[in-house]
């Protein structure tokens, strides 16, 4: 819990059950209130979410499980407009208000792509192709939902900076020569 000593002692069996927990976590994609077919009900949705919080809290794992919610929450399928996250999404951004979601929603949304290689002539087109389109799904929510656009600015600011890595590795990968 998030009050809990960090110099305890963890059991082994206990150490287990945690891993064991964090990997279905992190496996789990499709949370309930989302249909096979990607729509989103948002009924469902915040039901599971009240809960799911209420539990969290009552466990002493506010943070975290806002934090792992939102996590769950960036494999959900863009909204009815074609921008993600899907407005159900959106409305939960602003009315949690919750630093904590906000960040789980950004990781998962980064880590959703998985492995990510490119070849070193590349120099970061696959990110800034990224960059561009969540900026421009900021600009499209920012009247709407403005946290939403703000989590959306930062993970274009995200893909600029892994972009410019890039860039310098392929800089760099080129200087070497043949």
């Amino acid at each position: 819990a998030e009050d809990d000593p960090r110099d305890q002692d963890i059991t082994p069996e206990r150490k287990a059950i945690a891993t064991a927990g964090f990997a279905v976590l992190r496996s789990w994609h499709t949370p309930p209130g989302v249909g096979p077919d990607g729509t989103i009900d948002a009924s469902a949705l915040r039901t599971w979410i009240a809960e799911a919080r209420h539990l969290a809290a009552e466990s002493g794992r506010a943070v975290t499980g806002d934090s792992t919610i939102g996590m769950v929450l960036a494999y959900t399928p863009p909204g009815s407009d074609g921008l993600w996250p899907a407005e159900p999404v959106r409305d939960l951004i602003e009315d949690l208000r919750s630093p904590a979601f906000e960040n789980g929603l950004r990781s998962g949304k980064i880590n959703s792509r998985g492995l990510v290689w490119s070849a070193p002539a590349d120099s970061g087109a696959a990110e800034r192709g990224l960059s561009a389109q969540y900026r421009a799904w900021a600009e499209h929510t920012a009247d709407g939902w403005p946290r939403t656009a703000a989590l959306l600015r930062q993970l274009a600011d995200h893909h600029d900076e892994w972009a410019q890595r890039e860039h310098e590795r392929s800089e760099d990968f080129e200087d070497q020569g043949p």
